[in-house]
């Protein structure tokens, strides 16, 4: 009761003030209400300051009157201690829940089925001068732990341009490879024999030489045969980690006249990052090679590099020293067993699309049997070989894209050459060609060009250009079978994706030969040549093309006195499965 009472009477109290707070409000209102009226009556009596005298005393301190404080204490309250009489009833309760049925409806998204990738391919075709033309592959698909792919092709033709079949030719490829993906490493494998079988051809028909040829027909045919070997292991890992790659190949090649060609190369590169922005890359390469002919007793030939690099990236600037040292048995004139060059790359990105690059890097240019062939398969026996050597070769460029679709790369080199090889007809035997090289030094001025045109599969364009100035020494007067400009364009166009245009075109000149008779200087003609394609989807698996070679129908001479052929075609039909 005491609590009770104590409540009202502070409740009481807080009434009381609550009433005199609003009687104080009002007061305040009101006289403010009339300040401000009065203020406004002499608004316009009043502006001007009127002059007075302030005196400001340093001195003077202002003492307030002591003030007496009360201090109460609060009083105390006596709670009153015992049993409440408070009394609870616990009703027991029993919950049985019932059956619970939910309807359940998951989330599905509907699955997409794979494109169908057929891995197997097979084509069939004929053409004019008695071709025939056989290719296919099979191969693996969407498999993540391996893949392999067998690929032949087989193409021959009865008749050649010159006295039919005394100019046939054939070429016959059988190239098995594979890959197996490990979790860090890729191993890959190729086992490959290609069969070369050509006649020399490059007479007149009204000379001597062509009656001989009617009797004794295989006097005058080459067969090429080339077989090779190769294992390689790439490491997986990101460019910021150690990586390496190991491969081992044998190359080995034989013509119809006894002539072999062992080649065993191991080739090794490694990259080490040291810091954030420095990797040291080493590339190496080691070449063992047995060379014999049919009257040239077997002898050997050792090729040994190793190029390291310091490389160093920052933002848009990327560059690369080193140097390269060579070491070499097979020496022509007074040029040394070993060489060292430096090297030096540096590229930077002066925008997203755009990159400038250039450098130096001479070196020692391997030379085989088998390269030597790949470009002039008309050589003779008992041919020299040695490496080239570039003493000097500066390069520049800029290459970027324009736009999504264009792509581009300009660029030029300046060559400085020792021991540079050239063809020209054998004198002993016109028909066929052989190898005379510069030991002098010799060089050439490369300008070169690039452009492409990629925005879906359907259309893909591009034109690439090459001009060379040469200056040869007085030891080769001419660069021999070496052309001064060379421009190729490729194209394709994919229209309601049944039908596919291939349209290309080659263009090549400024080719000087020597003619075999009197040492002087022959002007050939320049190589133009038009090749159109094309094919129509009659299903998924099966399609029919057709192509034509040398549109114009020109006699084109590669190499002296070897035309091609005037106008070709080939029809064929191909079905994947």
């Amino acid at each position: 009761m005491r609590i009770l009472f104590y409540l009202i009477q502070f409740r009481m109290r807080t009434d009381k003030m609550k009433i005199i707070h609003k009687i104080l409000i009002f007061n305040v209102i009101a006289v403010t209400i009339s300040s401000v009226a009065l203020a406004q009556e002499d608004w316009e009596g009043m502006g001007e300051i009127e002059e007075a005298e302030v005196i400001i005393e340093k001195e003077r301190k202002v003492v307030l009157p002591r003030t007496r404080r009360i201090f109460e204490k609060v009083p105390s309250f006596e709670l009153q201690s015992g049993i409440l009489g408070l009394k609870y009833n616990y009703i027991p309760s029993k919950f049985v829940p019932g059956d619970l049925r939910t309807r359940v409806r998951p989330l599905t998204i509907k699955t997409q089925s794979l494109p169908v990738v057929r891995g197997n391919n097979v084509k069939l075709g004929y053409g004019n001068y008695g071709t025939a033309y056989l290719e296919g592959s099979m191969g693996t698909i969407r498999n993540d732990e391996h893949s392999f792919n067998l690929f032949i092709r087989h193409r021959s033709s009865a008749k050649g341009p010159v006295a039919d079949e005394n100019s046939g030719d054939s070429e016959s490829i059988a190239d098995l490879s594979g890959n197996i993906f490990l979790n860090q490493a890729t191993i890959w494998g190729k086992l490959s024999y290609r069969r070369d079988a050509f006649d020399f051809y490059g007479y007149n028909p009204a000379d001597t030489i062509f009656r001989l040829i009617e009797l004794n027909p295989d006097a005058f045919k080459q067969v090429l045969n080339n077989f090779t070997f190769a294992g390689k292991i790439t490491t997986n890992l990101p460019d910021k980690e150690s990586g390496y790659s190991v491969q081992a190949i044998f190359d080995y090649v034989q013509d119809y006249y006894s002539a072999t060609e062992a080649d065993f190369g191991f080739n090794f590169s490694g990259r080490i990052p040291i810091q954030e922005n420095y990797t040291i890359e080493i590339i190496s390469d080691l070449y063992l090679i047995n060379r014999k002919d049919e009257r040239t007793p077997s002898y050997n030939r050792h090729f040994v590099r190793i190029k390291p690099y310091l490389n160093y990236t920052l933002d848009n600037l990327d560059m690369s020293l080193g140097f390269s040292a060579v070491f070499v048995n097979d020496t022509l004139g007074e040029d040394k067993s070993f060489r060292f060059f430096p090297l030096f790359n540096v590229s930077y990105s002066i925008s997203r699309n755009t990159e400038a690059y250039g450098g130096f890097r001479a070196d020692v240019d391997k030379i085989s049997l088998k390269s030597l062939l790949n470009e002039n398969r008309h050589l003779s026996p008992e041919i020299d070989v040695f490496n080239q050597i570039r003493t000097f070769d500066f390069y520049a460029g800029i290459k970027g894209k324009l736009g999504k679709a264009w792509s581009y790369d300009i660029g030029t080199d300046l060559i400085y050459f020792k021991n540079r090889p050239y063809f020209i007809n054998d004198p002993a035997d016109t028909i066929k060609f052989t190898v005379i090289y510069d030991t002098k030094s010799s060089s050439y001025n490369h300008l070169r060009g690039s452009i492409g045109y990629d925005v879906t599969k359907n259309i893909n364009i591009g034109l690439n250009a090459e001009h060379f100035f040469y200056h040869t020494s007085d030891q080769v007067t001419e660069a021999w079978h070496r052309p001064a400009y060379d421009i190729t364009f490729l194209s394709t166009f994919a229209l309601f994706e049944k039908f596919k245009f291939t349209a290309d075109a080659y263009v090549m000149g400024g080719l000087k030969a020597r003619d075999p008779g009197t040492g002087t200087v022959i002007e050939m003609d320049a190589i133009q040549d038009i090749d159109l394609g094309f094919s129509y989807l009659i299903s998924e698996q099966a399609s029919v093309f057709f192509k034509t070679f040398n549109v114009i129908g020109r006699k084109n001479q590669r190499y002296l006195n070897y035309s091609t052929r005037g106008l070709q075609w080939l029809a064929g039909l191909s079905y994947s499965f």
